[in-house]
């Protein structure tokens, strides 16, 4: 958790516990405008047994450790690390009492504890579960799942009202950006009530490890080398390791990477920051190292209250259907990252692939209410300002000769293949950044891999329903895909949606939802 406000150290969540008082028993009164809990509310922790979750049945070989001994050991690691979780009072009936929340990424799930030690496990709520989060009045929270909701509140000793608003705020933001390391749900694995409840299935809950997608079969890719988990990491050795060649050689040319500085091997080649994947050289990417992209989010919400996305389809049935994006043109030889993309990257780049509309004024001044004017009237967002252009490589464009103007009129964007792309960066803070950093993609290999910058734009009201969609160059199909809610059964173009881009959609909305707007 990067904002120093979404972390307690240990200190002040003992005084938390002191000035909060017992749990239960004695706990604090109800805020004066908190809603009262829903009829559906159970007073109890207890997650519905309508609740799907990720294969749990079974414990991996590095999970079945006692339960108790991998617990203190964990606690002994956290506490070496620093602060271990965050104090919050969580509503039990009509009352509140204090807890200690800890995303634990290497599940997947939020844990929380009955101490702030983190000894004493009281449940955990697996981040595939969740279908909402959202700000309360004050410092209040609530964490939704199929049949069930979750209200907590940041405890008073946390500081004056806009100090616990900021915790609480980090927290969600946390909360959403983590969601994205969980794998797809099952829809057909429902557990029983009160199943994450018991600490023995929470331990044997399979990890989430970074860079398994980068090891799985790629069309026209050779066959992958037999890489372990235990020797994945570049830390590891792996005297037997050989993989096989993908594509042409990689040299030690490359630009900078999103994700911080690229190890390298002997020979100055750079490294994935994954690990090994099976394979070396550049694969069917355009170059060695990190290869940048752009994605862009578009959604609305129909008559009925339910969330569409635009996706687009490259070759036919059987293809999965993407998010709108392409490559970014290469950047500068070294180890300093590229700007980041701004919210003109992002419209063009959606403008090319799925809204290829040539001299449609009309539709053109609807993109830019979907991305400038809606992003630019967000308290919390900036747009950046225009600035020399470069190329998006996306197939059929062609280098542009001059920037386009901010707002486009039918002679700027006659032919639609010669737009460019604003490299201003964007505020790093900018609420609409949903993703800036590796992509773990089959397409990965050793030496090359995918980085995604990811935005998220919601329709203005009208606004969507309004604009016209059509397939830019190589793009076979682009429509409208309605969000299949968690803990439903999946159906429709939603299951055909490639998976990474399908949680990258559901960060989005429990990023916007954690914001106070609606979804």
């Amino acid at each position: 958790m990067g904002n120093k406000n979404s972390v307690a150290t240990v200190a002040e969540q003992k005084a938390a516990v002191d000035q909060a008082g017992a749990p239960a028993s004695s706990a604090p009164t109800m805020e004066p405008h908190s809603a009262a809990p829903p009829a559906t509310t159970k007073p109890n922790d207890s997650l519905s047994a309508g609740v799907e979750a990720a294969a749990a049945h079974a414990a991996q070989p590095d999970d079945s450790l006692v339960v108790g001994a991998e617990a203190q050991a964990e606690v002994s690691a956290g506490a070496e690390a620093g602060p271990l979780a965050l104090p919050f009072e969580k509503r039990a009936g009509f009352g509140w009492s204090l807890r200690f929340f800890r995303i634990d990424e290497g599940r997947a799930s939020l844990v929380y504890f009955g101490d702030a030690e983190c000894t004493r496990f009281r449940g955990a709520i697996p981040l595939e579960c969740l279908s909402n989060i959202h700000a309360l009045k004050g410092s209040a929270m609530a964490l939704e799942i199929p049949m069930r909701r979750f209200e907590l509140r940041v405890p008073s000793a946390r500081g004056n009202d806009h100090e616990r608003q900021q915790v609480r705020d980090a927290f969600l933001r946390d909360l959403a950006k983590a969601s994205t390391l969980v794998p797809p749900v099952s829809d057909t694995n429902v557990l029983r009530s009160k199943y994450w409840k018991d600490e023995r299935n929470f331990r044997a809950r399979p990890r989430c490890k970074m860079g398994k997608a980068s090891r799985l079969a790629h069309a026209g890719y050779p066959a992958r080398a037999t890489v372990l988990s235990g020797v994945a990491s570049w830390d590891e050795q792996n005297a037997s390791y050989a993989p096989l060649l993908a594509g042409d050689a990689v040299g030690s040319s490359c630009a900078g990477s999103w994700t911080g500085k690229i190890r390298r091997d002997e020979g100055g080649v750079p490294l994935c920051p994954a690990g090994r994947t099976g394979l070396v050289g550049k694969g069917s990417l355009p170059c060695g190292g990190p290869n940048h992209e752009v994605r862009a989010i578009v959604t609305r919400t129909d008559q009925a209250g339910s969330t569409q996305v635009v996706m687009m389809r490259k070759g036919g049935i059987g293809e999965p259907w993407v998010l709108p994006g392409g490559y970014l043109p290469p950047g500068a030889v070294g180890d300093a990252p590229p700007p980041t993309p701004s919210v003109k990257t992002m419209r063009q780049a959606f403008m090319l692939q799925a809204a290829h509309l040539g001299a449609s004024e009309r539709n053109n001044v609807r993109l830019l209410e979907i991305f400038d004017r809606s992003v630019s009237s967000s308290p919390t967002s900036a747009v950046s300002a225009p600035a020399p252009a470069s190329d998006l490589t996306v197939p059929g464009s062609a280098p542009a000769d001059a920037d386009a103007a901010d707002a486009p009129s039918s002679q700027a964007v006659a032919d639609t293949a010669k737009l460019s792309v604003s490299e201003a960066p964007a505020d790093g803070a900018a609420e609409w950044l949903i993703h800036l950093g590796f992509t773990d993609d089959e397409i990965n290999t050793d030496n090359a891999w995918v980085e995604s910058a990811v935005g998220h734009f919601h329709c203005p009201a009208g606004v969507g329903d309004d604009l016209l969609l059509q397939e830019g160059v190589q793009v076979s199909a682009v429509r409208w895909i309605s969000v299949t809610a968690v803990g439903t059964a999946g159906h429709g173009f939603w299951e055909d949606v490639k998976p990474l881009h399908r949680a990258w959609v559901r960060q989005a909305m429990l990023h916007r939802s954690a914001r106070s707007l609606a979804p």
